[in-house]
């Protein structure tokens, strides 16, 4: 199994760390130093850049460090493991990038008047998933033109389902083809067509559809932004240099809301899960709703608030200009405590461990009691708070000669203080009481407790695993489960054809299970036992039958037995049935002997006005004496 030259590039660093072997990010600190401060160097990492590149700010957001460069490049790189996640080009030399910050999949980076949206992870573009529809154009043996191009997305070896429609324009069943896409123009595409109906052709006409990713590179803005963007799953929150905070969708950009702000935005807006909190040029620090602008609370301060407002589980802390640090109650916005200072406060302040570390200009660094606002101890100094080990705490004092000092987090007291010369920033990961510190040249190293566990193979295999195959796994998972889902579906019932019947052989035979309407069912089905014959009536032979040109046919429902003569009777029918037919026998006779009587007395009749008739009378009863000769009925008579 070949392992992948991340995998190798990373697993070496690991090695040539528990080795001792010296690389360059080793310049910012010594060994002896880094003993000295009672920590560990976790990880190291010399980022590769340009000769006229250099560092100019580096932010941590969740276990992303992003480092940006002087021509607004931007490195990803894993706070915990020192793996680089991604680079890439943010916006041009010399714009303003404002942010980043987070939800869950993107990282947002706000420039003048648009958000750039980027996967956290791998740092591509951000995609939304889309349904494309179209038409197939023309159909050339197995390749089909469709009206869809790169303008609507589409890229090569993109797979449309093919569909027919019906008079009325609607998909009449599953689909019919696939087609592969080789060839995309502007605003039409070629691809090659595979049947999934063996009967079915695709023709001019036919609708293909298919689900698409869509990049979603950048989230135009209403008017310039005046602060960073936040976002959640759905929605990105900016404020504006028009005086107005916004609420924007971000795969469409439509607006949701605006609100009116008596002046700019200028600090970082903060979101959680129903609200959002941030703090104006008007002094006021405003919480409301996120999903409808619903005010939950306004705080006024006596100054325009630049910095970024801390938001903790239990309250909010505002610093202000007008030299005062607050702390609010989050829920309704209750002042509960207020401290004041000598110079404005443009800082955010740190929170570790029940302490705050607040910046005050020239007068220092301050350290309060985040319960009460107690001052705690004071360092003239000053001093970036970076972590806190075990019991001390470590900042970075800045200038011509930086140094990390080591102090006594309770009271200040100094306990060590090392050379950092080559420190231009320092980023504390307040989540795993770990120190990442950034030279002008993009070397970076990574210091935690001494007490705390070494960097292993396994959490930088994790990472690249997650990074690199995210993606990649999640479309796989995605594929087999659409497979399994229509596999495991129910067929769709067939829909039968109103004229099925005229494709049998029999369909012109009775499918009736009625009792016939007339007649005595003398017909039989084969294997049933034939009706016996009644009594007194002669059996009719089918020859002689068949010589009788005039006799006409039985019905058909005359010959289509019945239940009742499938049956055998009973000795008590029989006799009824005999009885019956006596009756209707000796009721036949004497409607003939009536008939021979009244013939009888015609001809009578006959003869005496035959004597008393002219000859033309005469010849009329030889014409009617022919007519009786040929009547058949006459005959039986």
């Amino acid at each position: 199994m070949r392992c992948p030259r991340r995998i190798l590039a990373a697993l070496v660093m690991v090695l040539a760390i528990a080795a001792g072997e010296t690389t360059r990010a080793a310049v910012l600190l010594s060994d002896d130093a880094i003993a000295r401060l009672g920590a560990q160097r976790y990880w190291e990492l010399a980022l590769t850049m340009d000769p006229a590149e250099a560092v100019t700010r580096t932010v941590l957001v969740d276990d992303n460090l992003y480092v940006f460069t002087n021509v607004n490049r931007v490195v990803a790189v894993h706070a915990m493991t020192g793996i680089v996640r991604w680079s890439r080009i943010i916006a041009d030399p010399g714009q303003t990038v404002r942010g980043p910050s987070h939800n869950d999949t993107y990282a947002f980076f706000t420039t003048g008047g648009s958000v750039t949206v980027l996967d956290r992870r791998t740092g591509e573009a951000a995609s939304h998933r889309r349904t494309l529809r179209g038409v197939v154009i023309q159909v050339l043996h197995d390749t089909a033109i469709v009206s869809i191009g790169a303008d609507h997305g589409v890229k090569g070896d993109d797979v449309f389902r093919v569909y027919r429609l019906n008079e009325v324009g609607e998909e009449t069943g599953e689909a019919i083809a696939e087609l592969r896409l080789e060839s995309v123009q502007a605003r039409t595409s070629r691809g090659h067509l595979t049947r999934l109906i063996s009967t079915e052709k695709t023709r001019s006409g036919d609708r293909v559809q298919a689900e698409i990713h869509l990049p979603l590179d950048r989230v135009k803005l209403p008017f310039a932004a005046s602060c960073a963007a936040v976002a959640d799953e759905h929605r990105i929150y900016v404020g504006a240099a028009n005086q107005r905070f916004y609420s924007l969708d971000i795969i469409q950009g439509f607006q949701h809301w605006q609100l009116m702000t008596p002046n700019t935005v200028s600090g970082t807006p903060i979101v959680d899960r129903t609200n959002l909190y941030f703090g104006g040029q008007d002094g006021r620090a405003v919480s409301c709703t996120k999903s409808d602008r619903r005010a939950n609370w306004i705080f006024e301060t006596d100054g325009p608030i630049f910095a970024d407002l801390l938001v903790a589980p239990e309250h909010v802390y505002v610093p202000s200009s007008d030299r005062s640090l607050y702390c609010l109650e989050r829920a309704t916005g209750r002042r509960i405590w207020r401290q004041r200072f000598d110079d404005p406060l443009m800082r955010k302040p740190d929170l570790s461990d029940g302490r705050l570390y607040q910046q005050a200009g020239d007068q220092g660094l301050f350290v309060l009691s985040a319960e009460n606002g107690e001052q705690l101890w004071h360092r003239p100094e000053g001093g970036r708070f970076l972590a806190q080990f075990e019991k001390d705490s470590y900042l970075l004092v800045g200038g011509d000669m930086p140094q990390i000092v080591r102090v006594n987090a309770a009271t200040g007291e100094i306990k060590d203080v090392v050379g950092a010369y080559d420190v231009l920033f320092g980023v504390p990961v307040h989540a795993e009481q770990a120190i990442v510190l950034c030279g002008p040249r993009g070397d970076l190293v990574c210091l935690r407790s001494q007490s705390a566990p070494r960097l292993k193979p396994a959490a930088i295999a994790e990472v690249l695993r997650d990074d690199e195959k995210m993606k990649i796994a999640a479309r796989i998972e995605a594929d087999q489960k659409a497979r399994l889902a229509a596999r495991q579906a129910p067929e769709p019932p067939k829909e039968e054809d109103d004229l099925a019947w005229l494709y049998e052989d029999d369909w012109l035979s009775s499918r009736s299970t009625a009792t016939p309407v007339g007649g005595r069912g003398l017909v039989s089905l084969p294997g049933e036992a034939a009706p016996k014959p009644s009594a007194g009536k002669p059996v009719v032979n089918d020859a002689a039958a068949g010589d009788e040109d005039d006799e006409p046919a039985p019905d058909e429902e005359d010959s289509a037995p019945s239940d009742e003569d499938s049956e055998e009777p009973t000795s008590d029918e029989e006799e009824s049935e005999d009885e019956a037919e006596a009756e209707e026998e000796s009721d036949e006779e004497k409607a003939g002997a009536d008939d021979e009587s009244a013939d009888e007395e015609e001809d009578t009749g006959d003869e005496s006005d035959e004597e008393e008739t002219s000859e033309e009378e005469e010849e009329d009863e030889e014409s009617g004496t022919d007519d009786e000769e040929s009547d058949p009925e006459g005959e039986d008579e």
